[in-house]
């Protein structure tokens, strides 16, 4: 029986920790998809490794729902004072998508009580 592999999105692949965890997906032999502004950025740092999805979280539309379709597994790591929308809009598409599993990663929402992390 032939077993069907889970699809990622990783969100910051371009960051240290997103292109640590896009890595990783790579090399347990998953090709990850990633959410990215520069896709000629993601290109030099993974080659042809990945699904390469641009957009901006800034004003996600389309390209956010298109991302996100078929995925089972979101990796979310944003960043700056639009956080809070930022991490609303990705959770709120992510589950009209049908996404099974959200992972958020934030040091800043901690520290300074910023978007969903206290």
């Amino acid at each position: 029986m032939e077993q069907t592999q889970l699809k990622y999105l990783v969100f910051g692949a371009t960051g240290n920790i997103g292109f640590r965890v896009a890595q990783r997906l790579i090399d347990a032999g998953i090709r990850p998809s990633v959410f990215v502004r520069n896709a000629k950025r993601a290109r030099a740092l993974f080659g042809h490794q990945v699904d390469i999805h641009t957009g901006d979280l800034e004003k996600p539309g389309h390209s956010l729902h298109l991302a996100l379709t078929g995925v089972d597994g979101v990796f979310l790591l944003t960043d700056g004072p639009e956080l809070d929308k930022q991490d609303h809009a990705v959770s709120f598409a992510a589950h009209r998508a049908g996404v099974r599993h959200v992972v958020k990663l934030s040091t800043l929402d901690v520290r300074t009580g910023i978007g969903t992390g206290p």
